[in-house]
C-alpha cells in the first residue's frame, strides 16, 4: 500500500535579487549559473530544472545551498515576506555554491580557507 505523507516545509531564510537592467552585468559577474544576452537585456539562468530566460523585474532566489532560481513577481509577493536579519546575507562558493566558511560539498576543505572559492 502507498503511503502518503503531508508534510511543511521547514522555514528557512534564502535569500533574493530583483534583477534590474542596472544590475544583470553584475549578476552574471558574480554567479557562474547567469549569463547575459540580447545586448545587455536579458540574463540566462541555469538551475537544476532546467534553463530559464529572465527579464528585469523578475526575482533571483539564491537557496540553502547557493543554488539560483528565478522567481516571478506576483509569484514573489505571494509566496515570500522580507525578513530583518541579524546577519549578512550569506555567501557562497562561486565553484561548488556551498555556503562559504563551510566544508566544501565537492573536495572537503572550508571555501573561507580560499575566499569564496573552494580547491575544485
Amino acid at each position: 500500500m502507498l503511503k502518503i505523507l503531508n508534510i511543511r516545509k521547514k522555514p528557512v531564510i534564502v535569500s533574493a535579487i530583483l534583477v534590474t537592467e542596472e544590475n544583470i552585468a553584475e549578476l552574471a559577474r558574480k554567479y557562474d549559473d547567469c549569463i547575459v544576452e540580447k545586448n545587455q537585456k536579458v540574463l540566462r539562468v541555469y538551475t537544476m530544472e532546467g534553463k530559464y530566460y529572465v527579464k528585469p523585474g523578475t526575482y533571483l532566489i539564491i537557496g540553502v545551498r547557493g543554488e539560483i532560481y528565478p522567481i516571478d513577481p506576483d509569484v514573489f509577493k505571494e509566496t515570500y515576506d522580507i525578513v530583518v536579519v541579524e546577519r549578512p546575507p550569506l555567501e557562497y562558493c562561486s565553484t561548488c555554491h556551498d555556503i562559504v566558511g563551510h566544508a566544501c560539498i565537492v573536495c572537503g576543505r572550508r571555501t573561507s580557507d580560499q575566499g569564496n572559492e573552494c580547491a575544485v
